[in-house]
């Protein structure tokens, strides 16, 4: 009943929330309904954007040793928690990491969590202030050149020391940690 509910009270109100929906997770539901993956080999990573579902995806890539990884993009900070309520009805049975920007304000990004996920289990990255701020990138040099930062990113998100990003920041140490169960 609460996905018909959502489904006509949000996907149709909006281009964004249709895109923020991968049609294919009920797909990928029902396979791992029949699958024999671990509990903590399931992890379901919710970003804010593209940009953050591309680098998230590469560093996934180099981390997630045989860990089953699904990074879905919520177009936007207000939709993560929708998003997560939906997924999480779905997909019990995961680690739901939800990552997002603080834009200079953790403590509000975390509350909002707090306030809309209806579910407990889920855990939070709250980058301070942005993904670009791990690979030390300021967008301010990149301003109407969207693909030239996503490019750079790109590159230092495949060739940056993962030891070296641990140890500067302690968001991408939390992220690490959470994907890879390494304490």
């Amino acid at each position: 009943a609460f996905r018909l509910v959502f489904i006509t009270k949000y996907m149709n109100f909006s281009r964004y929330y249709r895109q923020a929906f991968d049609p294919n997770i009920k797909d990928i539901v029902k396979v791992e309904k029949d699958s024999v993956i671990a509990r903590n080999d399931r992890i379901h990573i919710i970003c804010e954007g593209r940009t953050d579902e591309r680098i998230l995806k590469i560093i996934c890539r180099r981390i997630a040793n045989k860990k089953d990884v699904i990074i879905t993009m919520a177009n936007g900070m207000r939709n993560l928690p929708l998003l997560a309520n939906e997924i999480w009805t779905e997909r019990k049975n995961c680690k739901l990491i939800l990552v997002a920007d603080s834009d200079g304000n953790e403590e509000k990004v975390r509350s909002m969590f707090y306030e809309m996920l209806c579910f407990e289990g889920w855990h939070s990255v709250i980058i301070n202030d942005s993904i670009e701020s791990w690979f030390d990138i300021d967008k301010r040099r990149f301003e109407g050149a969207n693909r030239e930062l996503v490019r750079e990113l790109e590159i230092r998100a495949e060739k940056t020391e993962i030891e070296e990003l641990k140890r500067k920041h302690s968001s991408f140490r939390q992220f690490y940690e959470l994907v890879t169960d390494d304490k």
